[in-house]
């Protein structure tokens, strides 16, 4: 299973830029026959992992995503250790440290005669470990996976379990996988933390379709409960104080206290053996109880340069509609919102990544392979981030530059 449980819960919603400022990736990756198929076509050798008794690895990677006009400047560091404990079980160990500061949005809607949205600053920083233990017997392979991360305001224990099933002389592998999700909020303005549970069901098929061609499938569903809301976004209504004095108030954001959520991925890459290269390509659905339905389109070109360099050209198209609860200010609504909100209704919320709106990635890797034991890699990725509803003021979407760096020894 793909990572369902180290995810920066708090600020994650479907349409997060692709940063730890606001979630994880939103597309998942496919199973584990593809990597391999795809690095030995190209002649890049992965680092000795799981399969190869006494094999190791070590990789430190480094990102940092920072948005236009002073907006949200993200820097990660990423270390990650593996190990073969024999022939059928592997281990591995990650931690991760992410800082997070600049302005983002408060959800306040722009002053009269003003394009720009109010934003507040922040500053944080998350602390993460991930425990991953491995054993293959037959047939089949038990995957499990523990991690907790840490903020001043947030902690999360998360913990997932995967089976994976090869059939047909190893061209075809099914997998099933559960991961659980128990988090707890409090920022200095609770008196008491708010908790929140996540569910996420995966099935996963991998198929070899020739000897240069691989299909993945993935259908997941998951439901969380609890505290749904950021409790650091506010929505706007003008209140008539008194007779002929209108006053424009904030209240804290009220998302409803639970949501189901299903996703469809699926994936084909190919191997141009004439060309030395691949094509990757997946496309991605999602819709939730929420009223958010969005799609995602992706391909990477890798092309082989020589006997030790791939570069690679990426592009991610990411579309969505928006939250039913979505409004840009209540001012034209019933809604009388509530100091203290606790999930139930009404709902509401002001956060532009609730509303309709598209995005393009488009980017370059570089990976070059010094030997058998040396790995580097490189990407650049610009993300550009643009409303559709006439009525999000442009100032509140972003656009970002991504850098990655990334080392890995093997032996």
């Amino acid at each position: 299973m793909p990572s369902l449980i180290l995810q920066r819960r708090r600020r994650s919603t479907p349409g997060s830029p692709p940063s730890h400022a606001a979630g994880v990736r939103p597309q998942p990756r496919g199973g584990a026959a593809r990597p391999a198929v795809f690095a030995a076509a190209l002649g890049l050798s992965l680092p000795r992992l799981a399969g190869q008794e006494g094999g190791a690895s070590l990789a430190y990677k480094y990102e940092i995503y920072q948005e236009a006009d002073d907006r949200i400047k993200v820097t990660n560091h990423n270390v990650r250790a593996a190990f073969d404990l024999g022939k059928a079980a592997h281990l591995s160990v990650r931690g991760v440290i992410d800082t997070i500061t600049g302005a983002t949005p408060t959800g306040e809607p722009a002053p009269a005669g003003s394009d720009q949205v109010p934003l507040a600053h922040l500053e944080d920083e998350r602390r993460a470990v991930v425990v991953d233990a491995s054993r293959a017997f037959g047939g089949n392979t038990v995957q499990l996976e523990y991690a907790h991360s840490k903020e001043d305001d947030y902690v999360s224990d998360g913990y997932a379990a995967t089976w994976i099933r090869d059939f047909n002389q190893k061209n075809t592998q099914l997998q099933l996988g559960f991961a659980y999700n128990d988090d707890s909020i409090q920022p200095v303005f609770f008196t008491e933390a708010r908790k929140k549970a996540s569910r996420d069901f995966l099935v996963g098929l991998v198929q070899l379709l020739d000897r240069n061609t691989v299909l993945t499938v993935n259908l997941s569903y998951g439901t969380s409960d609890g505290f749904l809301s950021d409790p650091y976004k506010i929505v706007q209504k003008t209140v008539e104080i008194l007779p002929g004095f209108p006053l424009p108030l904030t209240f804290p954001e009220n998302r409803p206290s639970s949501r189901e959520k299903t996703i469809v991925f699926t994936q084909v890459a190919h191997h141009f053996e004439n060309l030395r290269a691949s094509l990757d390509t997946s496309f991605r659905y999602y819709t939730d109880s929420h009223g958010i339905g969005s799609a995602t389109v992706e391909a990477a070109w890798l092309q082989k340069v020589g006997d030790h360099l791939v570069l690679s050209p990426i592009l991610r198209y990411y579309t969505q509609s928006q939250a039913d609860y979505y409004y840009v200010n209540l001012d034209d609504t019933p809604i009388v919102p509530v100091d203290e909100p606790d999930g139930s209704a009404p709902h509401y919320s002001s956060d532009y990544r609730l509303s309709k709106f598209d995005a393009v990635t488009i980017g370059l890797k570089a990976i070059w392979r010094f030997n058998d034991r040396w790995t580097l890699d490189a990407t650049y990725e610009r993300y550009d981030m643009r409303g559709r509803d006439d009525a999000t003021p442009d100032s509140a979407y972003v656009t970002a530059d991504i850098l990655t760096a990334g080392m890995s020894l093997s032996f």
